[in-house]
């Protein structure tokens, strides 16, 4: 996404299991209003962050190569999903360190 500078906007990206769809879009919504609209943020399963015909996969790991900062959605029943645990490895993370999690 483009602000009206010109300038990307920083990306939030929102780790999240299937089950807990509902509770990272309700998150997405927080993020967006709290930030007015000034980032962008990524959750895969909200519809918009991938777009119909977009491959899934390349789609998530550019989305975190690119965020400025990853937000995992952490509950007993996501810590031990393997998707949550391939977001935070090294494969699919990119050189930033800013994490942070949070449980619903």
């Amino acid at each position: 996404m483009k602000t009206t500078e010109n300038k990307e906007k920083p990306i939030i990206f929102v780790s999240h299991i299937a089950e807990e769809k509902e509770v990272a879009i309700a998150f997405k919504e927080l993020l967006e209003n709290s930030f007015l609209g000034m980032v962008e943020v990524f959750v895969s399963s909200d519809e918009k962050s991938i777009e119909m015909g977009q491959k899934w996969l390349e789609r998530i790991t550019e989305a975190l190569k690119a965020c400025a900062v990853k937000v995992i959605i952490c509950s007993p029943k996501s810590v031990n999903k393997p998707w949550i645990k391939a977001t935070n490895t090294a494969k699919y993370a990119s050189s930033r360190s800013c994490y942070r999690s949070i449980k619903p």
